[in-house]
């Protein structure tokens, strides 16, 4: 069917036609957008005044998440589910949603430890396969008295023990380092942003999901120093926590006039920027 067609269409797709999709009356429609949705599909709609909450990415996976089993699977499938989302899914009564959550490279290691001692064979094999699983947890899968989910979590195990190891080292070259930067492991990428020897090109690839370490890096210190006005730099200090509230107020008004792509996304880093006061995010 078109409609499906146009639902699994990996391409970014308009926020009206994501919501019409998301009430379509076929199941198999609804689950096409659960699985493919993704949050930049509503940038524009997340800038917008005028904006109410289905308009938005939350609000669409909000609508879903109640939806029946199989929609709920697509949403817990999605490689770019919120955490939130995925978390409430975690508790779901269906132990295949449970286990598609499982599965998620984007469930954190909180969600999969929760998950770990699950009722359900399948889900708890599931979080033994997870690259994101913690150590602890893969530690204590290892002795499970199921013989597959031990083997998994021994081999997840060793392999990501390893992973940690050249991710964290600072004399891992930095061609290594790049192929490390698109591990699975949440926490493999996490030290891969944390090492000097990281190419730059690597931590700008980074600096979305690791603002913290991005600016915790030496390196990233001497690029502030080297080329403040560098847009990779001026994102990063947006995105950070450890930004004063006053270089935030210099990049806003910096910014505020400009509606080029780069602008937009300081403008859109430094309103999620939880160092931001609340009288500074009202100008906002």
């Amino acid at each position: 069917c078109i409609r499906q067609a146009v639902a699994s269409n990996k391409n970014n797709l308009y926020p009206e036609i994501i919501i019409d999709l998301a009430n379509d009356s076929a199941a198999i429609v609804r689950c096409a957008i659960a699985r493919n949705i993704k949050s930049h599909d509503f940038t524009l709609a997340a800038l917008s005044s005028e904006k109410n909450n289905l308009y938005t990415f939350e609000g669409i996976l909000n609508k879903l998440i109640n939806d029946n089993e199989t929609v709920r699977c697509a949403v817990a499938q999605n490689p770019n589910a919120l955490e939130s989302f995925l978390d409430k899914l975690a508790n779901d009564n269906s132990k295949k949603v449970r286990q598609a959550v499982a599965k998620n490279f984007n469930s954190s290691s909180k969600i999969l430890e929760n998950l770990k001692n699950d009722d359900s064979f399948i889900v708890s094999y599931a979080v033994a396969n997870n690259p994101n699983a913690s150590l602890n947890t893969l530690k204590e899968l290892s002795n499970s008295v199921h013989d597959n989910i031990a083997i998994k979590a021994k081999l997840n195990l060793a392999e990501k023990q390893k992973l940690i190891q050249r991710a964290s080292n600072e004399n891992t070259s930095p061609a290594a380092l790049d192929e490390l930067a698109k591990s699975r492991s949440k926490i493999v990428r996490q030290y891969v942003a944390s090492n000097p020897n990281t190419p730059i090109k690597t931590l700008e690839i980074l600096s979305k999901e690791f603002p913290e370490e991005i600016a915790a890096n030496p390196v990233f210190a001497l690029l502030v120093l080297e080329n403040p006005l560098n847009p990779f730099v001026k994102l990063s200090l947006a995105r950070s926590t450890t930004t004063s509230e006053e270089t935030l107020v210099k990049l806003y008004h910096s910014h505020r006039q400009y509606k080029i792509k780069e602008s937009c996304k300081i403008l859109i880093a430094i309103a999620n920027n939880s160092r931001a006061s609340e009288e500074f995010r009202k100008q906002l």
